[in-house]
């Protein structure tokens, strides 16, 4: 297997898994530079042990791909941790590349802070593999079992060499010498790996401390969950019991309606009616305001002939009194040609009884004789007066006639114009009938409409009562969903939390399961 270019080894990014760096998983497990001083002075890892793992490089680089092998083949070359390898997402070619890495800088020389920092990332790996530790000293022991065998050829070699040299005089020293360097390396790589397997290890730790807080935040969480769904479920109880109310609500409220477009419908065919009723009242409406227009101006026209004939009849009047003025005068001559000849008879008796007993003598005779002449002339006189007043009465009379007259003809176009007048009114009398006809047909029908009027309001307001209703169990309703969101809200930050506790932390039981 290629050994990987210088910088791709595991120092490089986050530890794996794991939302820190390797620097700050390393200060998390504690992993100071005195820590990691006194984890040296511990195992006696000295200078000389940095030397002789540096010099085992060439080791690392002979050997390479069978100490990647010897790395790998514990995971690939068995069924049940074949499952394992299959979980990782990196392919076995890059599981290869990172233990190369590990390799080279096992002995790079180098084993500070910084070095022992990386190891938290090997470790942090075979977590996230969720491998058990024994899996994990396995395959350390076989890579130092590599290490060891190489060493032990080594110090063959070595001691060969030795023998070989001057004849074999240092034979004892020499070979004392190879096993005591050949130790030495063992020693040195067995410190080495178990400085890194003390960070594995501590990371393995860090990972299941970390686990045992998720389980306990997990256990909390479920409980707050738990707590929370049973509220919800109280509250859910509660909403169900409102949502039956509120059917039964709506479907009173339903029926209501429906009983509602029934008395709207008649309500709509009566307005139809009143609708062409009115139509036909309008159109008698105006035929009335016609014929009122006509009988109007007729009546204008008898008020001037009216007024004509009270002028006449003044005039009439007028006539009248001066005939009876008139009159008048004609009885007081009247009264006086009485007296006259009241007069005259008794002068005539008188002047016949004297004509009588006088016989011849006819002297008292000439004085009746002169008066009763006397009295015909006052007789004559006063008869003239009477033709000239007679006279005067037959103008008078005339005058008088002509003003009838003229009254009569006035009065007969008077009679005139109002028959015309009466003939509209009478033709306005019928018309009113019509329309009063049609006035006690919109009158039933606003009636009818008034009735149904009065059933559609006594249903609204029922209706307003069931909406009343509505509204008061929605708005309880409402509050229970404002309850339950955020009921559920809780319920959805408590298992976001949960799921991300899951995501970045095992439970420790599966944890000391495998170990």
């Amino acid at each position: 297997m290629q050994a990987p270019e210088p910088g791709e080894s595991l120092a490089d990014g986050e530890s794996i898994g794991t939302e820190y760096t390797a620097t700050e998983l390393a200060d998390e497990i504690g992993l100071t530079a005195e820590n990691v001083r006194w984890r040296k002075e511990f195992v006696d890892f000295t200078a000389e042990d940095e030397r002789r793992l540096e010099s085992l490089n060439d080791v690392v680089d002979a050997r390479h791909d069978d100490l990647v092998d010897a790395f790998l083949e514990p995971l690939t070359g068995y069924e049940r941790t074949r499952e394992i390898v299959d979980r990782s997402p990196r392919t076995e070619q890059q599981l290869g590349q990172i233990v190369s890495g590990y390799l080279q800088t096992l002995t790079g020389g180098s084993y500070d802070r910084r070095y022992f920092a990386h190891r938290t990332r090997i470790g942090r790996l075979h977590d996230r593999l969720e491998m058990p530790r024994y899996y994990f000293g396995g395959m350390f022991a076989n890579l130092n079992t590599i290490f060891l065998e190489e060493i032990r050829d080594a110090t063959k070699r070595q001691v060969k060499a030795a023998l070989e040299e001057d004849g074999g005089e240092r034979t004892e020293e020499a070979v004392l010498e190879a096993i005591d360097d050949g130790f030495s390396d063992m020693a040195a790589v067995v410190r080495g790996t178990n400085l890194d397997m003390q960070v594995v290890n501590d990371t393995y730790l860090h990972s299941y401390s970390k686990s045992v807080e998720a389980i306990e935040e997990k256990r909390q969480v479920a409980e707050r969950v738990r707590e929370s769904v049973e509220d919800l479920r109280e509250t859910t109880d509660s909403v169900a019991g409102q949502s039956t109310e509120i059917q039964q609500l709506t479907d009173e409220q339903t029926s209501s309606i429906a009983e509602t477009a029934g008395e709207v419908s008649d309500l709509s065919a009566t307005v139809e009616e009143i609708a062409s009723t009115a139509e036909e009242v309008s159109a008698t409406t105006e035929k009335a305001e016609q014929v009122a227009t006509d009988a109007a101006g007729t009546a204008e026209n008898a008020i001037e002939e009216m007024e004509q004939v009270e002028d006449a009849t003044e005039n009439v009047t007028d006539d009248v009194q001066a005939l009876r003025e008139s009159v008048d005068r004609i009885d007081e001559i009247v009264e006086v040609i009485n007296d006259i000849a009241d007069q005259t008879n008794l002068l005539a008796l008188n002047a016949s009884i004297e004509a009588a007993h006088a016989g011849s003598e006819g002297d008292g005779f000439a004085v009746v004789a002169d008066e009763v002449k006397s009295l015909a002339e006052e007789s004559q006189q006063e008869a003239s007066n009477i033709e000239r007043r007679i006279g005067r009465i037959q103008e008078d009379t005339r005058t008088t006639v002509e003003s009838l007259e003229q009254a009569n003809d006035a009065v007969a176009d008077a009679v005139g114009d109002v028959s015309e007048t009466v003939a509209g009114l009478q033709q306005i009398r019928e018309t009113v009938e019509e329309a009063s006809d049609g006035t006690g047909e919109v009158a039933a029908a606003t009636d009818d409409q008034a009735a149904s009027t009065e059933e559609v309001a006594s249903m609204i307001d029922s209706a307003l009562e069931q909406a009343r209703a509505v509204s008061d169990r929605a708005d309880a309703i409402d509050e229970a969903n404002d309850r339950q969101s955020e009921q559920v809200e809780t319920i959805a930050e408590e298992v976001g939390a949960l799921m991300q506790v899951g995501d970045s932390s095992e439970t420790g039981r599966d944890r000391l399961a495998r170990d």
